[in-house]
């Protein structure tokens, strides 16, 4: 019987003393904000969005951070390990009456007035790039202070989807993917 007693009590503190270190070694909030721009490098790197995700007793962090250059998608374990990375270069806006003549195709030309290009002009650019195909919606969005189109476009079974700036016409993101996804 003190056998048995012994043994619940030894298996009793083992538990305890693996939930206590658990919990223990669980990333917090902070220390994952401080991770998230480690990771990134650059001093002057912004969090602009956070979100935290519980999973029964594991929280999950991610951050969006953002420096004059580049917006970094973070997300974070609960236990401090950096768990996707994702970097995007931002689309850079004429400063002080400067012009920004970049265009992505030579077919279309840059907006360098600074005056928003306009969904339709969007709506041209994407299917610039698929002439079969025909527009299944569009978005317009602020991200970060910036206008953007969000153009979807269906040509031969195949959705493609354009993030387009909204002065410059410079397409930022394309993604796409069979119609049957």
């Amino acid at each position: 019987m003190k056998k048995g007693v012994l043994i619940a009590v030894i298996v009793i503190i083992v538990i305890v003393f693996g939930i206590g270190a658990f919990f223990f070694l669980q990333t917090n909030l902070d220390e994952a904000r401080q991770i998230a721009l480690d990771q990134v490098g650059d001093d002057q790197a912004k969090i602009v969005e956070e979100k935290v995700e519980k999973d029964f007793l594991l929280s999950e962090y991610e951050f969006t951070i953002q420096t004059d250059t580049e917006k970094f998608e973070v997300q974070i374990s609960g236990f401090g390990q950096v768990s996707s990375f994702e970097r995007e270069s931002l689309p850079s806006y004429p400063q002080n009456n400067q012009t920004n003549d970049y265009c992505p195709n030579n077919s279309q030309t840059a907006n360098t007035d600074g005056t928003d290009i306009g969904l339709e002009k969007a709506q041209q650019i994407a299917l610039q790039q698929h002439p079969n195909g025909s527009i299944k919606g569009t978005d317009t969005d602020h991200e970060y202070g910036k206008l953007i189109y969000e153009i979807e476009v269906i040509e031969d079974q195949t959705e493609y989807d354009y993030t387009i700036d909204g002065l410059t016409g410079e397409i930022l993101h394309t993604t796409q993917e069979s119609i049957y996804d």
